[in-house]
């Protein structure tokens, strides 16, 4: 793992291979969330760096006024994301990863895009909301910060294997968000896994053996069953979040019955 600090501000930039899960300590610092992403191969995720729970600690620690800790944070963040301006003109997004998150907490903590000509001022400020937001959500723990350039336009949307939704690991259910909202099933048993060093290139029309292809490789990951998030500019699949279930009973629901979700999955047909 290797970092740019200055007291309590660390900028983490992801290791190789089976990224921070394999690292006891590494959730402490840069929460659950990047635990998932560092797991991507490096060519099937955007870029990305961690900002280490400490700022968040001193911080809340320090109390919310006139805080430095927020101004160094945000000219590190600044400084370290500046070379992906020209590849990726779109902008930035940050997103919370808190020590304590699991899958049932998705979707609870802030995520803010920044436009592409953001500075260190707008990280500011977008910093200082998440913060605050977290201390009033959650009261006490550790929040990193996941600072990621934002991929073309385009469709975007869910691939789960949870037990809610899948009667096995092959079994997954894919959910598209937009442009077009649609759904549906596969197996991923018999999929290949793709190239980890190559992108993931797929028109729309092989999108979804795609899909199995991502599937078969988490499942190779044994670590249970897992919600990704993507998004696709019409010839690029791009991986942006994997968040493994926590282990606990089945809740019974079943996932062929109408209305389960995502996407009531029950109701599309599997290919």
């Amino acid at each position: 793992m290797t970092g740019a600090a200055s007291g309590p501000v660390v900028i983490l930039w992801p290791p190789q291979g089976t990224g921070w899960l394999d690292d006891p300590g590494a959730v402490v610092r840069v929460g659950r969330k990047a635990l998932g992403l560092s797991l991507f191969p490096a060519a099937w995720t955007p870029p990305f760096v961690v900002l280490g729970s400490a700022a968040y600690e001193y911080w809340a620690d320090e109390g919310s006024g006139s805080n430095p800790v927020l101004a160094e944070a945000a000219e590190a963040i600044a400084l370290a994301t500046q070379e992906w301006r020209e590849t990726w003109p779109r902008g930035l997004i940050l997103r919370s990863s808190a020590e304590t998150e699991t899958l049932e907490d998705r979707g609870t903590h802030e995520s803010l895009r920044l436009a592409g000509d953001y500075d260190a001022s707008q990280v500011n400020d977008a910093l200082g909301r998440m913060f605050s937001l977290f201390a009033q959500r959650i009261g006490s723990g550790r929040l990193a910060v996941i600072a990621q350039p934002l991929v073309g336009v385009g469709a975007m949307g869910h691939l789960s294997n949870e037990r809610r939704v899948s009667r096995t690991v092959n079994r997954w259910s894919w959910e598209r968000l937009s442009p077009n909202p649609d759904q549906g099933r596969l197996n991923s048993q018999r999929d290949q896994i793709p190239n980890s060093a190559t992108p993931l290139t797929t028109d729309n029309k092989s999108l979804i053996r795609t899909f199995g292809g991502v599937g078969r490789w988490v499942t190779q990951l044994r670590r249970g069953p897992a919600h990704l998030e993507w998004t696709h500019d019409g010839t690029r699949l791009w991986l942006l979040q994997l968040d493994f279930e926590s282990e606990r009973p089945d809740s019974g629901v079943n996932p062929n019955a109408p209305g389960s979700s995502p996407g009531s999955a029950g109701e599309a047909a599997e290919v």
